[in-house]
Order: C-alpha cells, then structure tokens, then sequence
C-alpha cells in the first residue's frame, strides 16, 4: 500500500514538473509566437537562430536576445536570406526595451 502511494506521488510531481516546464517555453510557429505578442521576441530569436544553423552559424537564442553583438554579427552574415530579412531589418527583436538600451537601427 505504501509503495503504491509513493508510486503515485512520484509520477504526479513528474506531471507537474512536465507541466510547468510546458508553460515556460512559449508555442511558436516559426518566428511568431502562438502564445501573444510578449513571446514574440523568443519565437524570432529562436527561429533566426535556426536559420542561422542551416549556413553553418552555431549560435542560440538566448545568445541572440541576450547579446547585441551576437544578433548583429549574425544578421550581418544571414541578412539576405528571406527567412531573416524581416526579424534583422527591425533589430533586437521588435522590443523596444532592448532598443532603448542597445539602440536599434
């Protein structure tokens, strides 16, 4: 009887811990967030990051929203690829906080 409830209470702490874990990355289709503008700036980042892949470039999303030099440098070697040419054109993102402290073009 005691195996079977520590049984149960560890699967339904996994299906808690697999639940929040869902809820932190937002649902993206391609660069546009599924979830509400507010995870826009994820869903670009992580699909500039993607299109970064596919010419060789090794970099992440975070890296992307996280550094300025990053974003740059890498939109400056894929800007000419449709799938980027938007998401580099209005730099950091669209997030005019990040703009204010980085300055956007």
């Amino acid at each position: 009887m005691k195996l079977s409830m520590l049984v149960f209470a560890i699967a339904a702490m996994a299906l808690l811990a697999a639940a929040e874990q869902s809820q932190a990355r937002p649902r993206c289709d391609g660069p546009f967030s599924l979830d509400g503008s507010l995870r826009a700036r994820y869903c670009r980042s992580e699909y500039l990051a993607r299109v970064a892949g596919d010419y060789g470039l090794h970099v992440s999303g975070a890296e992307l929203r996280e550094r300025r030099s990053v974003f740059q440098s890498t939109c400056q070697l894929i800007k000419h690829d449709p799938r980027a040419e938007e998401i580099c054109h209005q730099g950091s993102f669209g997030n005019p906080l990040l703009c204010s402290t980085f300055g956007c073009e």
